[in-house]
This record gives C-alpha cells, sequence and structure tokens, in this order.
C-alpha cells in the first residue's frame, strides 16, 4: 500500500494470526521510502524494515481486511538513507468492504 507524510513511499505488511483468527502471532514489514524528483522521476530513498508483534486483525465476511490496530513495529534494519536505523512504530489500518483492496490508517516509526 502507499505511504503518505515524512515517508513517503510503498509499505508491505505480512502477519499471521492466531487460530481465532483475530490476534497477530507475528509479521515482518517493510517501507521503501521514495521521493519524487523535480523532474518527475522517482527515486527510491531507503528502506526500513523489521517485526510485527501484537495487534488484533478483524475481517470482513468476504475475507478482506476490516481492521488492523495496535500493532507494535521493531525497526531492525535500515538501507540506504536509513541505514543503520533502530526503533519502534505502531501501525492502524481501516479496510473498505466494498472496496477490498482499499485500506487508510495511521504508520508512526520513531528510529
Amino acid at each position: 500500500m502507499e505511504s503518505g507524510g515524512d515517508l513517503e513511499g510503498r509499505l508491505n505488511l505480512n502477519v499471521q494470526y492466531n487460530d481465532s483468527g483475530t490476534a497477530i502471532s507475528r509479521g515482518q514489514w517493510a517501507l521503501e521510502v521514495r521521493h519524487l524528483n523535480a523532474d518527475g522521476a522517482i527515486t527510491t530513498a531507503g528502506v526500513l524494515s523489521g517485526e510485527i508483534t501484537g495487534g488484533t486483525v478483524t475481517l470482513n465476511e468476504n475475507g478482506s481486511l476490516a481492521s488492523l490496530s495496535g500493532a507494535q513495529l521493531s525497526v531492525r534494519e535500515g538501507h540506504g538513507n536509513y541505514e543503520g536505523a533502530h526503533g519502534t512504530g505502531t501501525v492502524s489500518l481501516t479496510g473498505n468492504a466494498q472496496t477490498p483492496n482499499a485500506v487508510s490508517g495511521t504508520l508512526s516509526l520513531s528510529f
């Protein structure tokens, strides 16, 4: 999914949850931070990545994401402009039942 704000780019989340289908047991995330140059070209500034722990997932009847809340992120790796970054963060998302691939939410990172 696309991210905006101070760290614009592409955010990828991969979560696994428990048998009840609601509690996140583990996961991984990565954010490829991109910049739009004056000439309109997009360049990658760097990548931040790490693990996901905690949080809950709720699915719609059609299996699409209804919400992801309280997910704790660890910043374990940084590349490019973010070489050596370590820290923490959170992510919360809300899905759209009518448009299964549409989500919005908040990503907060400290590193």
